[in-house]
């Protein structure tokens, strides 16, 4: 079974990991902000699970460890953070203009600091699905495995 520190490492690896696929995907580059988003969602959502279903006995794994519920809610919970990832990037784009363009210093370093939490923002949509889903594929592999439902 993975551990606290396993189930934090697989998260941020595969925020990471879907966020860079998505960016070759899509034919973009993409930032450092967006892959620092997306470890440190992928971390937090690989909690999630243990967060609503607590291991306080060995059959804790119930609804939220299942693989039903993880198929039924990645498809629109992954449609949803996509559509939250694109208009960060939207966002970010729109500040980087406007610090391109900006009459003062002061401006320019505000915009261009929304154009990084943006950035970051966009990585940590990312990032949600697959570090919950990683949580679910480690704990898969020990042989209890996990419920259908």
């Amino acid at each position: 079974m993975a551990n606290h520190r396993e189930h934090l490492i697989a998260g941020a690896a595969a925020g990471v990991g879907i966020c860079l696929l998505a960016a070759v995907a899509a034919g973009r580059k993409i930032s450092i902000p967006e892959l620092i988003g997306a470890a440190v969602s992928g971390m937090t959502f690989s909690k999630l699970p243990d967060i609503l279903e607590p291991a306080i006995h060995p059959n804790h794994r119930s609804t939220f460890h299942s693989l039903g519920f993880i198929g039924a809610a990645a498809p629109p919970a992954w449609k949803w953070s996509e559509e939250k990832m694109r208009e960060h990037r939207s966002l970010a784009e729109m500040s980087r203009t406007r610090a391109a363009a900006a009459t003062s210093q002061q401006e320019r370093n505000h915009w261009q600091m929304m154009a990084l939490v943006h950035d970051l923002a966009a990585g940590f949509f990312v990032g949600i699905v697959p570090g919950y889903v990683s949580h679910l594929l480690a704990d898969s592999l020990i042989p209890k495995g996990l419920p259908i439902l």
